[in-house]
Protein backbone atom coordinates (compact mmCIF):
# COMPACT_ATOMS: atom_id res chain seq x y z
CA UNK A 1 0.00 0.00 0.00
CA UNK A 2 1.00 3.61 -0.21
CA UNK A 3 -0.08 7.16 0.89
CA UNK A 4 -2.89 9.03 -1.02
CA UNK A 5 -2.53 12.14 -2.74
CA UNK A 6 -2.91 14.26 0.43
CA UNK A 7 -0.39 11.60 2.32
CA UNK A 8 -1.40 9.60 5.29
CA UNK A 9 -1.58 10.76 9.32
CA UNK A 10 -0.17 8.17 11.37
CA UNK A 11 -1.58 7.20 14.82
CA UNK A 12 0.05 5.31 17.87
CA UNK A 13 -3.03 3.21 18.22
CA UNK A 14 -6.22 2.20 16.39
CA UNK A 15 -8.77 4.45 18.14
CA UNK A 16 -11.03 7.25 16.48
CA UNK A 17 -10.00 9.34 19.01
CA UNK A 18 -6.09 9.61 18.79
CA UNK A 19 -3.87 12.16 17.97
CA UNK A 20 -1.27 11.49 14.57
CA UNK A 21 2.23 11.87 15.49
CA UNK A 22 3.07 11.36 11.83
CA UNK A 23 2.70 11.48 8.17
CA UNK A 24 3.45 9.55 4.94
CA UNK A 25 4.14 11.95 2.07
CA UNK A 26 2.29 11.00 -1.07
CA UNK A 27 3.29 7.97 -2.73
CA UNK A 28 5.20 6.63 0.09
CA UNK A 29 4.59 3.09 0.21
CA UNK A 30 4.26 0.70 3.81
CA UNK A 31 4.28 -2.72 4.34
CA UNK A 32 0.79 -3.73 5.49
CA UNK A 33 0.69 -6.18 8.98
CA UNK A 34 -2.50 -6.52 9.83
CA UNK A 35 -5.93 -4.93 11.06
CA UNK A 36 -7.33 -3.55 14.06
CA UNK A 37 -10.73 -2.44 14.07
CA UNK A 38 -10.95 0.68 11.67
CA UNK A 39 -7.34 0.54 11.29
CA UNK A 40 -4.41 -0.95 9.17
CA UNK A 41 -1.35 -1.46 10.98
CA UNK A 42 2.00 -0.83 9.21
CA UNK A 43 5.26 -1.49 9.77
CA UNK A 44 7.94 1.75 9.50
CA UNK A 45 10.58 -0.45 10.79
CA UNK A 46 11.66 -3.65 12.00
CA UNK A 47 10.99 -2.43 15.49
CA UNK A 48 8.61 0.03 15.09
CA UNK A 49 5.01 0.15 13.75
CA UNK A 50 1.95 2.50 13.28
CA UNK A 51 -1.65 2.54 12.45
CA UNK A 52 -3.23 3.93 9.50
CA UNK A 53 -7.01 4.67 7.95
CA UNK A 54 -7.64 2.68 4.97
CA UNK A 55 -9.61 5.56 3.59
CA UNK A 56 -6.09 7.42 3.51
CA UNK A 57 -4.04 4.90 1.53
CA UNK A 58 -4.39 3.37 -1.96
CA UNK A 59 -3.48 0.08 -3.54
CA UNK A 60 0.47 -0.35 -4.78
CA UNK A 61 3.88 0.52 -4.25
CA UNK A 62 6.43 -1.52 -2.80
CA UNK A 63 7.79 -0.38 0.95
CA UNK A 64 11.74 -0.69 2.11
CA UNK A 65 12.46 -2.65 5.25
CA UNK A 66 12.84 1.60 6.70
CA UNK A 67 10.05 4.16 6.06
CA UNK A 68 10.39 7.48 5.87
CA UNK A 69 7.57 9.69 7.63
CA UNK A 70 7.08 13.44 9.04
CA UNK A 71 7.32 13.71 12.29
CA UNK A 72 3.99 16.32 12.88
CA UNK A 73 4.67 16.32 16.80
CA UNK A 74 7.71 17.86 17.07
CA UNK A 75 6.88 21.24 19.02
CA UNK A 76 9.15 22.55 21.47
CA UNK A 77 8.89 26.68 23.43
CA UNK A 78 11.43 29.17 21.91
CA UNK A 79 14.71 28.33 23.09
CA UNK A 80 16.45 31.47 25.24
CA UNK A 81 20.32 31.76 25.13
CA UNK A 82 21.38 34.67 27.66
CA UNK A 83 24.99 34.90 28.93
CA UNK A 84 24.59 34.35 32.88
CA UNK A 85 24.54 37.80 34.71
CA UNK A 86 26.62 38.31 37.44
CA UNK A 87 24.44 36.87 41.11
CA UNK A 88 25.81 39.09 43.51
CA UNK A 89 26.26 43.08 42.55
CA UNK A 90 26.71 46.01 44.70
CA UNK A 91 25.30 48.56 41.52
CA UNK A 92 21.66 49.70 40.97
CA UNK A 93 21.51 48.15 37.15
CA UNK A 94 22.59 45.06 35.35
CA UNK A 95 22.56 44.50 32.01
CA UNK A 96 21.70 41.03 29.96
CA UNK A 97 22.06 40.19 26.71
CA UNK A 98 21.22 37.06 24.72
CA UNK A 99 18.91 35.69 22.28
CA UNK A 100 15.42 33.80 21.85
CA UNK A 101 14.94 31.72 19.08
CA UNK A 102 12.42 29.09 17.42
CA UNK A 103 11.91 26.50 14.93
CA UNK A 104 8.21 27.74 13.37
CA UNK A 105 8.13 31.68 14.54
CA UNK A 106 8.74 34.17 17.68
CA UNK A 107 6.28 36.66 18.65
CA UNK A 108 8.00 38.67 21.04
CA UNK A 109 9.82 38.87 24.72
CA UNK A 110 10.40 40.04 27.56
CA UNK A 111 11.91 40.74 31.36
CA UNK A 112 10.36 41.28 34.33
CA UNK A 113 11.95 42.35 37.37
CA UNK A 114 10.12 41.27 40.95
CA UNK A 115 6.62 42.12 39.68
CA UNK A 116 7.74 44.98 37.01
CA UNK A 117 8.37 44.42 33.50
CA UNK A 118 11.13 46.55 32.47
CA UNK A 119 11.86 45.22 28.88
CA UNK A 120 9.76 44.19 26.08
CA UNK A 121 10.60 43.76 22.10
CA UNK A 122 7.72 42.70 19.33
CA UNK A 123 8.78 40.21 16.69
CA UNK A 124 6.19 40.87 14.57
CA UNK A 125 7.78 42.62 12.09
CA UNK A 126 11.65 41.83 13.34
CA UNK A 127 14.19 40.72 10.63
CA UNK A 128 14.30 36.94 11.27
CA UNK A 129 10.85 36.07 12.52
CA UNK A 130 12.44 32.81 14.41
CA UNK A 131 15.02 34.86 15.97
CA UNK A 132 15.00 37.79 18.37
CA UNK A 133 18.10 39.62 20.69
CA UNK A 134 17.46 40.92 24.14
CA UNK A 135 19.94 44.16 24.99
CA UNK A 136 18.61 45.12 28.59
CA UNK A 137 19.58 47.46 30.87
CA UNK A 138 17.54 45.85 34.29
CA UNK A 139 17.19 48.00 37.62
CA UNK A 140 17.76 46.60 40.59
CA UNK A 141 16.45 46.94 44.46
CA UNK A 142 17.91 46.15 47.55
CA UNK A 143 18.54 42.33 48.32
CA UNK A 144 17.28 39.53 46.73
CA UNK A 145 15.59 40.25 42.78
CA UNK A 146 14.27 37.80 40.90
CA UNK A 147 14.36 38.15 37.12
CA UNK A 148 12.40 36.24 34.40
CA UNK A 149 13.01 36.15 30.78
CA UNK A 150 10.35 35.39 28.76
CA UNK A 151 9.75 34.32 25.09
CA UNK A 152 6.71 33.88 23.14
CA UNK A 153 5.81 31.69 20.04
CA UNK A 154 1.72 32.27 20.57
CA UNK A 155 0.55 33.49 24.08
CA UNK A 156 0.02 29.37 24.74
CA UNK A 157 3.51 28.30 23.72
CA UNK A 158 6.48 30.29 26.21
CA UNK A 159 9.78 29.88 27.46
CA UNK A 160 11.25 31.48 30.38
CA UNK A 161 14.75 31.63 31.95
CA UNK A 162 15.17 32.89 35.55
CA UNK A 163 18.16 34.10 37.85
CA UNK A 164 18.08 35.59 41.17
CA UNK A 165 20.21 38.60 41.43
CA UNK A 166 21.55 39.90 44.45
CA UNK A 167 21.61 43.38 45.11
CA UNK A 168 24.22 44.37 47.77
CA UNK A 169 25.39 47.30 49.95
CA UNK A 170 27.90 49.98 48.65
CA UNK A 171 30.23 47.81 51.20
CA UNK A 172 29.17 44.67 49.92
CA UNK A 173 26.77 44.48 53.38
CA UNK A 174 23.80 42.02 52.88
CA UNK A 175 20.48 44.27 52.35
CA UNK A 176 17.20 43.09 53.32
CA UNK A 177 14.41 42.39 50.48
CA UNK A 178 11.51 44.36 51.00
CA UNK A 179 8.30 42.12 51.09
CA UNK A 180 6.41 43.34 48.53
CA UNK A 181 5.76 45.97 46.10
CA UNK A 182 4.31 48.39 48.39
CA UNK A 183 7.35 47.91 50.69
CA UNK A 184 9.47 48.57 47.69
CA UNK A 185 8.06 52.37 47.34
CA UNK A 186 8.38 53.06 50.46
CA UNK A 187 11.62 51.74 50.67
CA UNK A 188 12.88 53.87 47.76
CA UNK A 189 10.71 57.04 48.75
CA UNK A 190 13.25 57.25 51.70
CA UNK A 191 11.91 54.80 54.63
CA UNK A 192 9.24 52.80 56.12
CA UNK A 193 6.74 53.14 59.25
CA UNK A 194 8.14 49.94 61.05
Amino acid sequence: MKAGTQGTPLYGSPNASARAFGRLASGTSVNVIGDAGSFLKVSLSPTRFAFAKPADLVAGGAAGSTVAFEDVMLHAPPLIEVAPPELATRDSHIKISGSASDGDRLLDGYVVVGAKKVFYRSNRNGADPKKMSYDADLPLRAGTNVVSIWARETPDTTSRKVFIIRKDGPNGELLSSPKTEDDLGEATAGGSDD
